[in-house]
């Protein structure tokens, strides 16, 4: 009997230390969890200080320009009458005007917004996967319109800009985005825009003359090719609601490439050559 009562006692001194045991490491998991949602918590608190309304304001840019992009390859007057520079910049059309601005803004917000992540804490950014998402995808989309992505053999060698715009020449448009979100309490106003375009300054001057396609060669079908590349990197980009997929769209980047050829007089077989190339882009 005593050796059945001892028995007993040490079973339930067992289970007491096991119960115990089991209460401590359950408190312990759920401070922890409380404690790391906390963190969670004070960390995008401080991240949202830290990048203001950028994020908002670029995905609003983004939508913006996928909508003038989509005119673009849904109207056929777009090339022939709508990208058509006036006299004068103040007598350029609306379509003009407009997509020089869209693509202004969106440069500019995501520089701001890349620029606003590089000032973040290392740890920071490691810890929020989607903002290294954003920025790789951020590259992409500004790397359709340069020479990181060739679309045509006479693009490998150039002293001048041509169907594709210089970095340098990027630089000089989001220097300008940047000074102006400085001055202006962190915000574009339009006012600026439309005050640098109508006097016909430097880089949007520039700009609007590489959207206006000029000539009959190649060059209006590669910048257009350039415009459909930039649209399905513009659904990759994932703020909010504002990007549509993971993967571009090959019947629709198809159709916008063989909208492009048509102002040449050269085939150049685009939608045969360039969704490989943009493919490749985007796995680097």
């Amino acid at each position: 009997m005593p050796d059945a009562s001892t028995g007993g006692l040490i079973l339930s001194f067992a289970a007491g230390v096991a119960a115990t045991l089991i209460g401590v490491g359950s408190k312990y998991f759920m401070d922890y969890r409380l404690q790391r949602r906390q963190l969670q918590l004070q960390e995008r608190t401080a991240v949202s200080d830290v990048m203001g309304n950028s994020l908002g304001q670029l995905r609003r840019s983004v939508l913006r320009l996928h909508d003038r992009l989509d005119s673009i390859f849904r109207e056929p007057k777009a090339v022939s009458r709508w990208l058509v520079a006036g006299s004068t910049p103040e007598k350029d059309g609306y379509f003009l005007r407009s997509l020089t601005h869209r693509l202004f803004a969106f440069l500019s917000w995501a520089t701001i917004v890349q620029w606003t992540i590089d000032a973040l804490p290392p740890e920071t950014v490691k810890e929020r996967s989607d903002l290294g998402k954003l920025y790789k995808s951020l590259d992409h989309a500004r790397d359709c319109l340069t020479n990181r992505l060739i679309l045509d053999d006479s693009e490998y060698h150039t002293d001048r800009q041509g169907s594709l715009l210089f970095v340098g020449f990027i630089d000089d448009l989001t220097d300008l985005g940047l000074r102006t979100y400085q001055q202006n309490n962190k915000t574009i106003p339009t006012a600026v825009f439309d005050e640098e375009y109508r006097m016909g300054r430097e880089p949007l001057a520039s700009l609007r003359r590489w959207l206006t396609l000029p000539g009959k060669t190649p060059q209006p079908s590669i910048i257009l090719a350039r415009l459909a590349c930039l649209r399905e990197c513009l659904d990759l980009i994932q703020i909010g609601t504002a990007g549509k997929g993971t993967r571009i769209d090959p019947a629709r980047l198809a159709a916008a490439l063989d909208y492009a050829e048509m102002p040449s007089e050269i085939p150049l077989n685009l939608s045969a050559t360039i969704p490989s190339k943009l493919g490749e882009l985007l796995t680097q």
